[in-house]
């Protein structure tokens, strides 16, 4: 009906405005934010295992934690760190069903790079002779029961992170092209700030091309592919309400960013 046309694309026009209206400082600052959480979160782990175990000393960074004294068991708790802090975020989000959307899209963003970068490991090592569970396959055949399982195993628990993560953005947003640019600007906002970290890093390219860095980057970039799995009917209420610039967001991120760069990006000796 005619009438009904005319209501429709009124209503589509605006929801389309606010996707774009949504400010880009504050997603930004809460995208970089979430992501040097758990950098911070699966890099310190991973040391904090290494000092408690076998490590008398070593150099914690953003890009990894390095040390001649560690063994496979200590390369290879990074991703299930990750993983068990995804997790954690997960419970959170569906925990703080009464906070304000930019907190439950941060703790959103908290789950996906967990998730993503933890189960992106497993799948590397399977394919690759790369990685921090590589070491746990050296001396083996490529397609041992033990690789297959990675392959199999990290796959799967990707999948189900994409699943989750739809399923978490769509009881914030019912418009996919929101979702999208959300997804977009998230992951070029982190990954900008983990490469700054990166070029200060003492270790030279080399470290850095052997580092978490080439994989984080790669496994996160699976955000892009979450609104393709979200569903037809999203449970979100007030979509056309946008985010406004949030100076505590920013201010937050912000500073955390400039410690991420200039302190940990440049790496912290550390010893029992």
């Amino acid at each position: 009906m005619p009438g009904t046309a005319a209501t429709a694309i009124p209503e589509e026009v605006e929801v389309v405005a606010s996707a774009r209206s949504d400010d880009l400082l504050t997603l930004s600052a809460i995208a970089v934010f979430a992501f040097i959480i758990t950098d911070v979160l699966c890099e310190s782990g991973r040391a904090a295992v290494a000092l408690l175990t076998i490590s008398p000393a070593g150099r914690l960074s953003s890009i990894g934690w390095s040390s001649a004294y560690d063994n496979v068991w200590v390369d290879a708790s990074g991703a299930a760190i990750g993983l068990i802090a995804a997790l954690v975020f997960c419970i959170l989000f569906r925990s703080f069903k009464t906070s304000g959307w930019s907190t439950r899209l941060f703790l959103l963003l908290c789950c996906a790079f967990a998730a993503l970068s933890g189960a992106g490991y497993f799948v590397v090592a399977g394919f690759t002779d790369f990685g921090d569970w590589y070491t746990r396959l050296q001396g083996l055949h490529r397609w041992t029961a033990l690789s297959v399982s990675l392959v199999i195993g990290g796959a799967m628990v990707y999948g189900l992170a994409l699943f989750a993560l739809s399923r978490g953005f769509g009881q914030l947003f019912t418009e996919r092209q929101r979702v999208r640019r959300i997804l977009l600007i998230s992951w070029r906002a982190a990954i900008l700030v983990y490469l700054c970290s990166a070029v200060l890093n003492p270790g030279g390219r080399g470290e850095i091309a052997l580092s978490s860095l080439p994989i984080v980057t790669i496994s996160d970039f699976g955000l892009f592919f979450v609104s393709l799995f979200l569903p037809r009917r999203a449970s979100a209420a007030g979509e056309v309400a946008k985010l406004d610039r949030s100076f505590a967001w920013i201010g937050t991120s912000a500073v955390c960013a400039l410690l991420f760069i200039f302190v940990l990006g440049r790496g912290l000796m550390l010893s029992r």
